[in-house]
């Protein structure tokens, strides 16, 4: 969006969003909408004026159980990707004190993984 358009902050609830070729007004429009239904977004000649709504407690407590979901969800793969590989290593006859290794490994690769995202 900061590639096809000049973005300006008005106040803390409105912005106000001038592509850099008014063909993409539309185009910026639409994907707006799409992204998050709860804006206003309104088009006023070249500029496109958005409106925010106040981050309530309901929506708040909503996007955090929904973060909360997908770090579960994530976490719960990450266990099946670790369980895959150590089945993985005893299948192809590996000795316990390579497959421990291996696992330490994987679990520090793991660990960085998730603390780089």
């Amino acid at each position: 969006l900061m590639q096809a358009a000049q973005i300006v902050k008005v106040s803390p609830l409105e912005l106000q969003i001038v592509p850099n070729q008014s063909a993409f007004s539309s185009a910026i429009l639409q994907r707006l909408m799409r992204f998050d239904s709860t804006m206003t977004a309104q088009k006023d000649q070249n500029k496109i004026k958005v409106t925010l709504q106040r981050i309530t407690t309901q929506r708040r407590d909503k996007a955090a159980a929904d973060i909360k979901t997908i770090a579960s969800d994530f976490a719960n793969k990450l266990k099946n990707v670790r369980t895959r590989y150590v089945k993985l290593l005893s299948g192809v006859g590996a000795d316990d004190d390579f497959t421990q290794q291996m696992t330490i490994v994987i679990d520090g690769t793991l660990k960085d993984f998730i603390e780089a995202k």
